[in-house]
């Protein structure tokens, strides 16, 4: 963007506003770092901005805090995420806890489960195949 005329060129400014300031903070401390001092309280807004900048070893340190916090109240809520921001382990990882705890997670009907029966539903096929090969 600095080699074209662009405005970023003409300003020797980058505005990135679909970022909150806290979320660009910690991939800047991550960047520079190594280090994110927040990632449990932030995981959520950290991991698809990981995936957008191609922060590959990020990626794994979010993946692998929301394989540890899977649970019945928040397993579909991770698998979307997973789905939506290319992280190939965490969605395993999260369609094999939905298949493990399957006949005892109600959730049915509840918010999150409309979101994916609605706006997913190629993610919903595979993830009843999944639970049909148990």
């Amino acid at each position: 963007m600095f080699r074209n005329d662009m405005e970023e060129n003409a300003t020797n400014v980058v505005k990135i506003s679909d970022i909150g300031q806290d979320v660009f903070e910690e991939i800047l401390r991550y960047i520079y770092c190594g280090k994110v001092k927040n990632l449990e309280k932030l995981v959520y807004e950290i991991l698809p901005e990981a995936n957008k900048y191609d922060l590959k070893q990020l990626m794994v340190l979010c993946e692998k805090m929301l394989a540890e916090q899977l649970s019945k109240d928040n397993a579909i809520k991770i698998l979307i995420l997973a789905h939506t921001h290319d992280a190939v382990w965490l969605k395993t990882e999260a369609l094999e806890f939905i298949k493990l705890h399957a006949r005892s997670a109600d959730v049915k009907g509840s918010e999150i489960w409309n979101v994916l029966t609605s706006f997913h539903p190629d993610l919903m096929a595979e993830m009843l195949t999944v639970l049909l090969d148990k």
